[in-house]
């Protein structure tokens, strides 16, 4: 690989670095079209940019862009044990399958998965989670580990407890698991003990691992399909050109809605990403392992 550009949605420093390297020296056009635009406007601006409209102005060059060199930078919310060195992120079908300390916490209340064949062995009981009938707090369970195993993180993140309310306490499938049992306080309150020190973990993968969850940031884009979901899938379409355009422009367009919304104070929460079927997070992709209370510091200031 040439050159490795990794791509930052969470800083307005790192939306500006990002922006200029699709746009190169034409940038400076930009934030002038841009200005002009929202007229000192200081709200929600309802009106959308699209640079497909504007690329022939600036005279963009999207050949300068190389879709294989884009990397993105992600913060993944945890808990771990005190003071534990973070060294891999597992998906969560991987942490249940293997020696792992998370699998090892549920087996000491006596809870154990046999992954492979969908079973799940709470106590003495037995419980079928490929069953159609399943019962509802069941079906969460399953959901997770078959459905939504994948390991997710955000590109950009305001305020977390908005989108999860049982962080930094714990993971949700702590409090899926917990729901089940009759001893649900006291099995949270070992997990508090032993598992609870909340970290937030940045690391960086290929943006052709991740697909992009683009409805939280807004539902108007024309990148977006119908479904209200941008799956940049790239390991199908990076030979496809139209399709390497596409994603390009959309790229660029997402950034240019986050730049927008940091001048006009109509900052957004979230924008999540997903990591493809199977892959994990290992200790070279890792950039920094922040204390929760000292990342919250920096969405402060």
């Amino acid at each position: 690989m040439a050159n490795k550009i990794i791509l930052d949605f969470q800083s307005f420093t790192g939306i500006n670095k990002s922006l200029e390297y699709f746009l190169g020296d034409r940038i400076r056009e930009l934030r002038e079209i841009l200005h002009k635009k929202l007229n000192g406007r200081k709200h929600d601006v309802e009106e959308n940019f699209y640079i497909s409209e504007y690329e022939d102005k600036l005279n963009l060059d999207w050949d300068r862009v190389i879709l294989k060199d884009l990397f993105l930078k992600i913060f993944h919310f945890t808990t771990r044990k005190q003071n534990v060195v973070v060294e891999n992120i597992y998906n969560l079908s991987f942490l249940l399958s293997n020696k792992t300390d998370f699998r090892d916490f549920f087996e000491q209340h006596n809870i154990k998965f046999d992954i492979e064949n969908q079973l799940m062995f709470l106590k003495e009981e037995v419980i079928d989670l490929s069953k159609e009938d399943l019962l509802y707090p069941f079906f969460n369970v399953r959901a997770k580990i078959y459905y939504d195993c994948e390991v997710w993180g955000f590109l950009k993140i305001k305020d977390f407890s908005k989108y999860n309310n049982e962080f930094p306490s714990r993971p949700e499938f702590v409090s899926n698991i917990a729901s089940l049992l009759d001893n649900k306080n006291e099995f949270l309150a070992n997990w508090a003990q032993t598992n609870g020190t909340p970290y937030v973990i940045e690391f960086i993968k290929p943006l052709g691992s991740t697909t992009i969850m683009t409805n939280l940031i807004t539902d108007k884009k024309k990148y977006i399909k119908s479904t209200g979901i941008a799956e940049w899938e790239l390991k199908d379409k990076t030979e496809n050109k139209k399709c390497e355009l596409e994603i390009k422009r959309g790229l660029c367009d997402l950034l240019i809605d986050l730049y927008i919304s940091h001048l006009t104070n109509s900052d957004h929460n979230e924008l999540r990403v997903v990591l493809q079927n199977g892959e994990n997070v290992y200790k070279n992709h890792i950039t920094k392992v922040w204390e929760y209370a000292d990342f919250q510091k920096t969405l402060e200031s």
